[in-house]
């Protein structure tokens, strides 16, 4: 089992908290692409992808490790961040020691909508800081709008509680995860329709984090 980060938003930390998210979709970088290209032209055949949202044309063995992990590994979640300790070394003593208080505070707790504190980037939380541990259930690969309006709520959106829990609900767990790509990735990045990454997990008690 190998653990590795992953960086969630606010809003994505606090569906994982409530439970409503337990998927990620993340575009394929340029290594997975030409990996993906390299074993198309070698001809092989196997393990493909779904052919029920593809064309033929677009199907490429999928022969490479998903970066992200294979299903057992797990991944600790980054967030942005704040401790008022200078000695990070201090402050985690504290964080770990449960007789004492601990000096971190998380950016998606809505008590800290106020806080006025200069919060740190979630690339550079450690791990020892790191309250939400992830284990990969499943990993694919897909068109970005094959997604369905299952797994879009299950991606954490937000869906109005008027909405009653059929196809139109569905509709608008999918409009609204096209919604947030294109928030996080940009007006045009719906559209482009990018290969992703399908990472599939269940949040579990994390452990003592290493040192």
């Amino acid at each position: 089992m190998r653990e590795r980060p992953i960086l969630f938003s606010g809003p994505m930390v606090r569906a994982l908290l409530d439970g409503r998210k337990t998927m990620t979709r993340r575009a394929l970088n340029a290594r997975d692409l030409a990996s993906f290209a390299a074993a198309a032209d070698l001809g092989e055949c196997g393990r493909f992808l779904d052919g029920e949202s593809i064309t033929a044309r677009d199907r490429i063995y999928h022969s490479m490790i998903c970066r992200y992990g294979e299903p057992g590994d797990r991944l600790y979640v980054r967030e942005a961040w704040h401790t008022e300790e200078s000695d990070l070394v201090r402050a985690r003593a504290m964080h770990e020691d449960c007789m004492s208080p601990s000096p971190i505070y998380y950016r998606a707790d809505p008590s800290n909508d106020d806080a006025g504190c200069i919060w740190r980037p979630s690339i550079h939380m450690p791990r020892w800081a790191s309250r939400i541990l992830l284990e990969i259930e499943a990993t694919r690969v897909e068109r970005l709008q094959a997604i369905t309006g299952m797994d879009a709520k299950r991606e954490g959106v937000s869906i109005p509680s008027w909405l009653p829990e059929d196809g139109a609900d569905l509709d608008h767990a999918k409009r609204a995860f096209a919604s947030l790509w294109r928030s996080i990735n940009g007006p045009d990045s719906w559209e482009a329709n990018p290969w992703v990454w399908v990472v599939e997990f269940r949040r579990v008690d994390s452990p003592e984090a290493p040192a």
